[in-house]
């Protein structure tokens, strides 16, 4: 009898056991799946804060015995990142120099953990395109970040000049050192709180990127058998330098065919005291031939004519005697 009592009291006992384990291996497997979803909800929260268009202060060069000053554009996009990095021979920006563009994808990673100061957030840059031309798989390289939001203003990491980078040689199939060195780099432990990057509404990224009044076809008149025609779409263009047999540019002799991409930039002053418009221009394929032309001038639309000027004149003004008419 006291057995049969037992028998009963040991199957309820692994009956009760078996049911507790069960539970609590589907109470674990919950709190994992809310861990897994929450966390995932905090990367689509903060990459969706990041996306848009973030412009710096103007800033001194990082470059060692480099007097230039620079302003950097950073684009978010889905996954996708853009940065423009803009040379100015002037510490208020105004005058260009030199201009790159470098893009990728990006991930976001979590809170650093030591890291107290602002939350900052890990961010990977994967490089691999520079100038609009796709990098070698040798030259792609990632580019371990943090970032930091607070009022309409992005913050990027401060670099130790002392450990910021390894570079790492990679080898051939016969483990020869290839010539071509990469950078390893070491992601920064704090904030650059100095070099604000501020939020661009979307009006002003309409007019940074695309310029609406821009967007089209504009030629000039005929003169000594030529004349131009440029093609604006979206970031892109077309610059065509019509040849003709005949004085009134009816007879088409040749065609001579550049394209490739521009750059809307802030409006300035010019001796005339005229408000225009900065626009890199920069050209990468001449005659189906692969190119790198590089031109930073100054335009300014009336009406429908449109007026270019360099730059790089001491007499900052608009040529009026060269103009282009928008095309109906």
């Amino acid at each position: 009898m006291i057995i049969k009592y037992l028998t009963i009291i040991l199957s309820i006992f692994i009956v009760v056991s078996c049911t507790e384990g069960s539970r609590g291996d589907t109470l674990d497997a919950k709190t994992e799946d809310t861990k897994e979803n929450n966390k995932s909800e905090k990367e689509d929260s903060l990459s969706s804060k990041i996306q848009g268009v973030w412009q710096s202060t103007c800033f001194p060069s990082d470059d060692f015995g480099n007097d230039d000053f620079n302003k950097s554009i950073y684009t978010f996009e889905g996954g996708e990142f853009t940065i423009h990095e803009i040379e100015f021979v002037d510490n208020r920006c105004v005058v260009s120099s030199d201009f790159t563009k470098s893009s990728g994808t990006y991930t976001i990673g979590n809170q650093l953990d030591g890291l107290k100061e602002h939350k900052a957030i890990e961010i990977n840059f994967m490089y691999t395109s520079e100038n609009g031309e796709l990098l070698n798989q040798h030259y792609q390289f990632e580019y371990p970040d943090i970032f930091y939001i607070k009022n309409n203003s992005l913050y990027f990491g401060l670099l130790d000049e002392d450990i910021d980078s390894e570079l790492y040689f990679d080898e051939d199939s016969e483990g020869e050192s290839l010539d071509d060195g990469n950078y390893i780099f070491t992601r920064p432990k704090h904030l650059n709180m100095t070099r604000p990057f501020s939020k661009k509404t979307n009006a002003k990224t309409q007019k940074l990127i695309k310029n609406p009044e821009l967007q089209g076809k504009w030629s000039n008149e005929c003169v000594d058998k030529e004349n131009e025609v440029y093609l604006f779409s979206e970031s892109q263009l077309t610059y065509s330098l019509n040849v003709y047999s005949d004085e009134d540019c009816i007879a088409l002799e040749s065609v001579s065919i550049s394209t490739g991409e521009f750059v809307i930039g802030e409006q300035i002053k010019t001796n005339s005291d005229e408000v225009v418009n900065k626009i890199m221009i920069k050209y990468l394929v001449v005659d189906d031939s692969p190119v790198l032309e590089i031109r930073y001038d100054i335009f300014q639309i009336e009406d429908t004519v449109l007026y270019f000027g360099d730059m790089f004149e001491s007499d900052l003004e608009l040529d009026k005697e060269y103009s282009f008419s928008r095309d109906k």
